[in-house]
């Protein structure tokens, strides 16, 4: 959301207060995370408070694509794939080494990105 639309309001809006929801939120720059039922007044509070106090942003912030993005991320992507494979029981019980596991995913990915 911050690339495409930075000066955007983010926030959260659930029925399950989790702490770890909450701070991968924060992480994921959300304005504010709110819990349900969350009143109309202070839902406006803070919607009218996060437009007062309007985040600067620096002018000459690239903005990209996601396919441009997913691109130039293959390398990341790829380690974070190989990881949750490797993490899943039943496909980590598939005996293959990592090289054959990975070799579709640029082509995958290319893919994804171009369409």
């Amino acid at each position: 959301m911050r690339r495409v639309q930075p000066e955007a309001a983010t926030f959260i809006l659930t029925g399950y207060p989790d702490f770890d929801t909450a701070l991968q939120a924060i992480r994921s720059q959300v304005d504010d995370y709110l819990l349900k039922p969350t009143d109309v007044p202070t839902l406006i509070h803070t919607i009218q408070s996060r437009l007062e106090h309007r985040r600067h942003i620096p002018p000459d912030l690239p903005l990209k694509r996601v396919s441009d993005l997913m691109q130039e991320s293959l390398i990341e992507i790829t380690k974070e794939w190989l990881k949750l494979v490797k993490s899943h029981d039943e496909l980590a019980a598939i005996r293959i080494n990592d090289k054959d596991r990975i070799d579709h995913l640029p082509i995958l990915i290319e893919e994804m990105a171009s369409e």
